[in-house]
Formats: C-alpha cells, sequence, structure tokens
C-alpha cells in the first residue's frame, strides 16, 4: 500500500524496495513506487535477475518524505519469498524416468532409432550410437 497524494508536496515522493545479497554492503532498486494507488497492489521479483541469492539476501522498503512535507502511506503485508528448485537429477539414458539405466530404457532407444525425440539423448536431431554409447555408459 502506497500513498503520497496529500500535504505540502503530494506525489512528490516514492517507496524504494530494495534488495542485497552481501547482507546489506550494497543494494539493488527492485521498484520505486511513486504511484498512490490507495490500495494493496501485488509486486513480484525474480532475485536472481537482480543479484546472486546468498544466505545473507535482504530486501528493505523506504518510505520517505523528502523536501517540502507530505503526508505519505506505506504498508507492506503478505510478504513472502519463495525456492522453486526445477534443477533435473536425471541420469543421461534413464529414459523411463525410473531412476536407473536399464533394458527398459535399452527398449525405449531402439523403439526410436533414427527418430527425433526424448531417446535422442545428445540433442543431435536423431537416436543413434551416439545415444546408446550414453545409455551405455550409464547403465546401472
Amino acid at each position: 500500500w502506497y500513498s503520497n497524494n496529500l500535504g505540502g508536496a503530494p506525489n512528490a515522493d516514492s517507496m524504494p524496495i530494495q534488495i542485497s545479497g552481501n547482507n546489506g554492503a550494497t543494494w539493488v532498486t527492485l521498484a520505486d513506487v511513486a504511484i498512490s494507488n490507495n490500495q494493496w497492489s501485488r509486486h513480484v521479483w525474480r532475485v536472481r535477475d537482480f543479484i546472486t541469492p546468498t544466505a545473507t539476501v535482504r530486501v528493505r522498503f523506504q518510505a520517505r518524505d523528502l523536501g517540502t512535507g507530505s503526508l505519505v502511506e506505506a504498508a507492506i503485508d503478505d510478504f513472502r519469498i519463495t525456492n522453486i528448485d526445477c534443477t533435473a537429477n536425471t541420469i543421461p539414458g534413464d529414459l523411463d524416468g525410473n531412476g536407473s539405466v536399464n533394458g527398459a530404457d535399452l527398449a525405449i532407444l531402439l523403439n526410436n532409432w533414427g527418430a527425433s525425440g526424448a531417446a535422442d539423448i545428445d540433442g543431435n536431431g536423431s537416436t543413434d550410437g551416439a545415444d546408446l554409447a550414453i545409455l551405455l555408459n550409464n547403465w546401472s
């Protein structure tokens, strides 16, 4: 919530929202809110787009009244930090996704020989001997 449209200098102030990846030694601005919506507004940022995520990340909101006095109101509610990890922990050659490379995967590869798709492990556009070598190197 942000409002600065009343007082001696209406609409002259802003509220910087900043993030630090080094415990506050330096700051990067995510946004500088200056519009008086007089309503709750949702903002979403991907931390990695601004800083390298660390264990010392800090976020700050600065409601400020600079220059000629005005009435500034700012509030933060429902602040969330969410970590979404889409790192694939797959084994090259595990074509059926069961966590091991075995005969079932070999059958999938052979049934797709010469075609593109999931059995094209090296991504060269065709399921071929190179893909078979990858599968066999990861046989479990």
